[in-house]
């Protein structure tokens, strides 16, 4: 799994070839955009991209927590703070993480039965910036009943891939 900024991808991968793949356009960056949108309508709070990347951040704090967010009043035009509770950012949180469930779903569904029995064993592997959602992991634990594993330097996998193609000569010969 592949969980970006705008995208989300899951493949089937074997013998360094992706079999099966699917995409949606939705990512991390989504959790912002519907931060954005539940302050605005629940709190009558316009909040800018940082503070809603900040929130989404808050996630990982205790479940009672309330998190000040400043803001523009909705209705009056002026500076404003509000407050979110960490339950309100989680339940934010939880349309990506079925979202991602179902992608791993539809890949498992359309591969081969073999490949399938081997991820039941070993296990999905998320990486990308929004693999480090909170909670995400455990989400995809308990609905898949699969081991779920973070790339330790999620954020950088595709960059590092990359250089370790390019560091192997060339990857395509040009006509």
């Amino acid at each position: 799994m592949d969980i970006g900024e705008h995208r989300t991808s899951a493949s089937m991968i074997a013998l360094g070839t992706a079999l099966v793949t699917r995409t949606v356009k939705r990512g991390a960056g989504s959790v912002d955009t519907w931060l954005m949108r539940h302050a605005r309508e629940e709190h009558a709070l316009t909040i800018g991209a940082q503070v809603a990347e900040e929130a989404k951040l808050a996630a990982a704090l205790e479940t009672g927590a309330r998190l000040p967010v400043r803001g523009q009043d909705r209705d009056e035009g002026l500076p404003r703070v509000g407050e979110l509770t960490v339950a309100e950012i989680r339940a934010v949180l939880r349309p990506v993480y079925e979202d991602v469930a179902r992608l791993v779903t539809a890949v498992l569904d359309a591969s081969p039965p073999e490949l399938v029995d081997d991820v039941f064993e070993r296990g999905v592997l998320l990486h990308g910036g929004g693999a480090r959602l909170y909670g995400l992991d455990a989400h995809l634990r308990q609905e898949l009943s699969m081991p779920v594993h973070l790339v330790e330097s999620g954020a950088d996998t595709a960059v590092e891939g990359a250089w370790l193609l390019a560091a192997e000569g060339p990857v395509l010969e040009l006509a």
